[in-house]
Formats: C-alpha cells, sequence, structure tokens
C-alpha cells in the first residue's frame, strides 16, 4: 500500500472531479449496498472480518448509527466512518466501540491522521493487505491495540507529529445500535479525505470544518473535545 499522503498528492491534481467521483463509489459501495463483493476488488479482507463480527482496533469501519442521547447533542453522525481504537464493556453492560471519526475532520487533516498511523503500522497493514488477497485477517495487532490505549502516545503522534486535533473527532459508539456493519478495505483510503458527508444531523459539514479550525489551537495544546 502506498502512503496515504503520496496517494493524496496525486489524486488532488483531479480533486474536484475525484470527490464526486469518490464520494459516489463508496456510497454505493458501502453504503446504498447496490454494488455486491464482487465489486469491491482482488480482496476478500472485508468478506472475512464481515464473518467476524467485531472491530478491529487500526482498521476503519463505517456503520449506520443511531445515537441514544441525541437530543442532549448539538450535532451528530448517523454514518460515521470511524479508525477504531479500543473497544471495551461500560459500566452499565454496553460494548462501546471508540475511535476517530474521520467524517469531523476536514480533508487535510484526515489525509495527516491517515498518514501518520500508516507511518508508524505500515508493515502491519501491509501484511493485513497481502493476507487480504488470501481471505485471510491479520488479527496480530497487538502493537497497534497498546498504542491506542494509551493516550499520551496518541496525543503525541497525532496532535504533536501531526498537527491534528484529534480529540475534535474522538467518538464513542454503543455497539448494540450499530447496524449494516461495513469494514473499509485499504483500497479505498484514497476516497476518505475527498467524500462529503451526507448524513450528519444539526450542522452542515462546512459548520463542523469551521468549528475544527476555530478550535485548532487549543486542541493541540491538549484540551479534551467532549463527544458532540
Amino acid at each position: 500500500m502506498e502512503s496515504p499522503k503520496a496517494t493524496y498528492i496525486k489524486n488532488s491534481k483531479n480533486a474536484g472531479k475525484l470527490r464526486k467521483e469518490f464520494t459516489a463509489t463508496f456510497n454505493d459501495i458501502y453504503i446504498s449496498g447496490s454494488q455486491t463483493k464482487t465489486g469491491l476488488g482482488d480482496s476478500n479482507e472485508e468478506e472475512a472480518i464481515r464473518k467476524l463480527g467485531k472491530f478491529i482496533p487500526g482498521k476503519i469501519f463505517t456503520y449506520q448509527y443511531d445515537p441514544l442521547y441525541k437530543d442532549r447533542m448539538d450535532w451528530y453522525d448517523t454514518r460515521p466512518i470511524i479508525l477504531v481504537m479500543e473497544t471495551k464493556q461500560a459500566g452499565n453492560g454496553n460494548w462501546l466501540v471508540k475511535g476517530i471519526n474521520i467524517n469531523f475532520l476536514p480533508e487535510i487533516a484526515t489525509v495527516q491522521t491517515l498518514e501518520q498511523f500508516y507511518d508508524i503500522f505500515k508493515d502491519d497493514i501491509n501484511k493485513s493487505q497481502n493476507l487480504s488477497f488470501l481471505g485471510k485477517v491479520n488479527l496480530n495487532i497487538s502493537k497497534i491495540y497498546s498504542f491506542f490505549t494509551d493516550w499520551l502516545s496518541v496525543m503525541s503522534v497525532f496532535n504533536d507529529g501531526a498537527g491534528v486535533g484529534f480529540q475534535f473527532a474522538y467518538r464513542t459508539y454503543i455497539i448494540s445500535r450499530v447496524k449494516d456493519l461495513r469494514y473499509v478495505e485499504y483500497q479505498h483510503w484514497e476516497m476518505l479525505p475527498f467524500l462529503n458527508p451526507k448524513e450528519i444531523v444539526g450542522a452542515s459539514i462546512a459548520e463542523i470544518y469551521k468549528t475544527y479550525n476555530t478550535e485548532i489551537n487549543s486542541l493541540l495544546k491538549g484540551d479534551k473535545k467532549k463527544n458532540k
């Protein structure tokens, strides 16, 4: 897999066209479901991961989501695209998935987030991609799991290293309220910076990006952003 930043630089030369094309294609594959598994390419990784029926740290998933406390939220996303950090059980018994919803990050911040993750874990990513052609899933992810469960390491990599206020997009989702779980294959990571999220309620994506840009300095200093 080529680095997300290198791919983005190539694609950005045709950004206007690709924003429309990638949004339509991503929707066709992962949201509307009009494309079958044979439309995803040569890899069988998504099929194998869907059979496991669980979130895997370090991988990207999208799904339909109905927030439990949406009446308390200024805005929320009913179709997150999340770089999974961890899953854990809450005190009330609910299983939760936590991670970075890249829909809430502007284009360049999305690229920087993917690039930093790729730069650290490229060997694991390439191993996963190679196994995917055999219909297998790389579950040897102890390094990734350890990284994401260490908040200081995550802050250092994404905030200090990439200049991304990742806390703005950090979210917790109740797994029992997740429907239509789909795994986003590596071959489609190139689409992610160009997508135009359509299923956010309560604010336009332009308003969300404006809020992010307003708060970026305090985010980089480590101020936590509460979930919205």
